[in-house]
């Protein structure tokens, strides 16, 4: 795995906590969730998009944002931009109507709470209203500005737009973060046709995993199994359910740790194990 990229924290999930010595992610570092259909994997992503595409600052604000460039890869096509646009609002309502507390900036330029709050939140100015037609258009154009959805429906178009990919990274230097949802396999071309070796786009990644944070979603029966490409692992499953839903398992294979998540309208919520 790559040591030396930059340090993009922890995306406010407990599971990166443990990557890179308790520094969380960083660009060089792949990563892949897998689970059943219904688990969460795409709504993990989801929040990770906002993370990154939210500004450090807005005006005297701190909203603790990676402001960074997000390239996300749908081969389903059903990538859902108005769920993200609804975890964006709310990110972004928390942060800007909050009460200013004392932060603290750490050396990665990660932003905490004097009192560790889940939530880093503003600075000492006056809280001002996220309901106003214009902040919310602004910020939330702004925001998308900097993410760029690619769709494919087969194996032969995924390699095909993983290989363009190089050169259009080449002329984005703001990207940092790269998702895949979901990861076509070799199960899927026992049907296709095609001039160009099914996995071609595994061994791109193994050199696009040097400067980019690289998220792969796949299915539990068919993992990405490259020997070249050093990864961090996560399975997902159903655990049981709650009166505010389904509650979620998610285990980390390098690390044997588990963390419950429940999935409401605002995001993604981790409970205290």
């Amino acid at each position: 795995m790559a040591t030396g990229g930059r340090v993009l924290g922890d995306f406010k999930f407990k599971f990166f906590s443990s990557l890179n010595q308790g520094r969380g992610l960083r660009t060089g570092d792949v990563f892949e969730l897998s689970g059943d259909h219904g688990t969460g994997k795409s709504e993990i992503f989801l929040n990770m998009v906002a993370e990154a595409l939210i500004p450090k600052y807005y005006q005297d604000y701190i909203l603790g944002g990676k402001e960074i460039g997000v390239v996300f890869i749908s081969t389903n096509y059903k990538f859902d931009l108005l769920r993200l646009v609804e975890i964006l609002e709310h990110k972004l309502f928390v942060r800007l109507s909050s009460e200013g507390e004392e932060l603290k900036v750490n050396d990665d330029e990660s932003i905490i709470t004097l009192r560790d709050a889940e939530v880093p939140i503003t600075s000492k100015s006056p809280p001002i209203s996220f309901k106003e037609p214009s902040i919310n258009r602004e910020l939330i154009k702004n925001c998308l500005k900097k993410l760029y959805v690619l769709n494919c429906d087969s194996i032969h178009s995924l390699t095909l737009t993983v290989i363009f990919l190089k050169q259009f990274l080449l002329g984005s230097p703001h990207i940092e973060l790269i998702l895949i949802d979901h990861a076509l396999t070799t199960e899927h071309v026992r049907d296709e046709v095609s001039p160009i070796d099914p996995m071609k786009w595994l061994e791109l990644l193994v050199d696009y995993s040097r400067q980019y944070a690289i998220g792969i979603i796949t299915e539990p029966e068919t993992p990405i199994s490259n020997s070249e490409i050093n990864k961090y692992t996560y399975h997902i499953r159903k655990t049981r359910s709650a009166p505010n839903g389904s509650v979620f398992t998610l285990s980390s294979v390098n690390f044997n740790q588990s963390w419950d998540f429940t999935v409401n309208n605002d995001g993604i919520a981790f409970g205290s194990n």
